[in-house]
Formats: structure tokens, C-alpha cells, sequence
């Protein structure tokens, strides 16, 4: 998604390796499914910049042209990530896609970022993540309830960073939002619609 893809853009211009697991990963070049896309599709379920890896992790394919590692599953970009920063709706096929069994997977040097949905997270798994070691640390701009309730544990963590998923509400951002879609109404009514959605 937008998300993701911007975020992937971060990561790259900081140098970091960028791994993606997407349920749509652009086909690999010269075969007849990339000959047919006119766009690569890099939305990311979980987009992560990774750093070196372990002797013990399987290799990673190589990159796609745009520098980015596309792997299969979840599992393998948890195993090999340094950052892992989910980006993805909530649904019934994503509801607690982070639990025990995936922060376990992860780095124990490893950071998680959600700015996509609380209820992505199972809460209780990322707290024991957090305070056994199992991962370095989280930032999460979104929880499940939102604020956390005053007995989360997630308030009294170091290692833990919270935001109030709140950057909408500035008024630089709504301002934008106005300007888009007057912006919008002027090109369709010229007959060049924009963000056409059917």
C-alpha cells in the first residue's frame, strides 16, 4: 500500500535492506507476469528494513529491481528483520497476526513498529516479548484499546515507546486534506478525474 511503500522508501534512502512480505509481490523480471504489470504492487502486509541477519537463518532471495527483497512469509522477514513495521488493514485474515509464536521468531535485537492497528497485536504476547528479551523494544502509534487500558503494562516498559495515533488531527494535515480534495472536484469537473475509485 501508500503506507508501506513510502515507508520502504525511508528505510532505502537510510541505507537500510528493505525486506516486504505481501500478499502481492511484483512477478520476478523476465517472466510473462511482469511483462503484463505496468506497475510492481509493493504492499506491504509487513515491511521491514533488516540488517545482517544470522549465521543460522536461511539466505534471503536477492533483491527485485527496486533494491527490495520480496520473501514468501511472514516467518522468514520475522526471522531475518532488524525493524519489523507492519502496514495492513484489519481483517479477519490479519486479526492478532502478531502473537507469541511470531515475536519468538523475531531477533532478540530486534524492534517492532505498528502505526497500522491495534488489533493486530496480541497485546499479552508483545508485553512477555518485551520483558523477557525475547525483542530489544516496540513503538506503537495504535493499541488495542486505544489508549491503552491504565493497567497495560505497556505504560511502565523502557522499552516501549507510545503515541497517541493522533497526526491527522493537526491542522497542517487536515489543511492538505481540504486542498486535496478541492483539488479532486477541479480535475473531474475538467474531466480528468483523479483517485477514481470503482
Amino acid at each position: 500500500g501508500s503506507i508501506g511503500t513510502k515507508v520502504t522508501a525511508l528505510a532505502k534512502a537510510l541505507g537500510m535492506r528493505v525486506i516486504v512480505s505481501t500478499r502481492n509481490p511484483p512477478a520476478p523480471p523476465g517472466s510473462p507476469a511482469a511483462e503484463d504489470d505496468d506497475e510492481s504492487d509493493a504492499a506491504s502486509d509487513a515491511g521491514t528494513a533488516d540488517g545482517l541477519g544470522s549465521p543460522r537463518r536461511p539466505p534471503l532471495p536477492p533483491p527485485m529491481e527496486d533494491g527490495v527483497v520480496y520473501v514468501g512469509t511472514l516467518d522468514e522477514l520475522l526471522e531475518h528483520s532488524d525493524f519489523v513495521s507492519l502496514h495492513c488493514p484489519l481483517n479477519d485474515d490479519t486479526s492478532m497476526l502478531m502473537g507469541k509464536d511470531e515475536f519468538e521468531l523475531m531477533k532478540t535485537s530486534a524492534y517492532f513498529i505498528n502505526t497500522a492497528r491495534g488489533g493486530l497485536v496480541d497485546e499479552e504476547a508483545l508485553v512477555d516479548a518485551l520483558t523477557s528479551g525475547q525483542i530489544a523494544g516496540a513503538a506503537l502509534d495504535v493499541q488495542d484499546p486505544e489508549p491503552p487500558e491504565a493497567t497495560s503494562m505497556l505504560w511502565s516498559l523502557d522499552n516501549v515507546v507510545l503515541t497517541p495515533h493522533m497526526g491527522w488531527k493537526r491542522v497542517e494535515t487536515r489543511q492538505r486534506l481540504i486542498i486535496k480534495v478541492a483539488d479532486n472536484i477541479a480535475k473531474y469537473r475538467a474531466g480528468n478525474p483523479e483517485n477514481v475509485v470503482s
